[in-house]
């Protein structure tokens, strides 16, 4: 007998499969802290909305796509353009994945103002 599952936000990214699903029906879970290779499906002006895992999407919030500040995605993020993206969390109420872009890339070296 098989122990419950728990919920999905708290599995990491596996095939599961029991001994009577076939190979042919085996699903991937997103895992909190995984990368993938994610391509974006459509822009919002609060973010983009990538595909990260066949039939999953999730929202890369327009503060996580650079450390700089952008008020528009235009010129940054264009719909079929292929990004790394990690797994921030989930929303427990309704399961959707928040992904970042930012977190995969390097934090620019603070520049002080020189003094006037």
């Amino acid at each position: 007998m098989r122990k419950p599952r728990r919920s999905l936000a708290h599995m990491s990214t596996t095939l599961l499969c029991s001994t009577s699903t076939p190979p042919c029906c085996t699903v991937a879970v997103p895992q909190v802290g995984d990368v993938y290779d994610a391509t974006v499906k459509s822009i919002m002006p609060f973010g983009a909305f990538v595909e990260f895992l066949p039939g999953k999407q999730g929202l890369v919030h327009i503060s996580e796509v650079s450390w700089k500040r952008l008020e528009t995605l235009e010129g940054v993020l264009n719909e079929g353009d292929k990004v790394k993206v990690k797994l921030i969390g989930t929303d427990p109420k309704s399961g959707k994945f928040k992904l970042s872009r930012k977190v995969l890339i390097p934090k620019p070296e603070r520049q002080d103002r020189p003094a006037q």
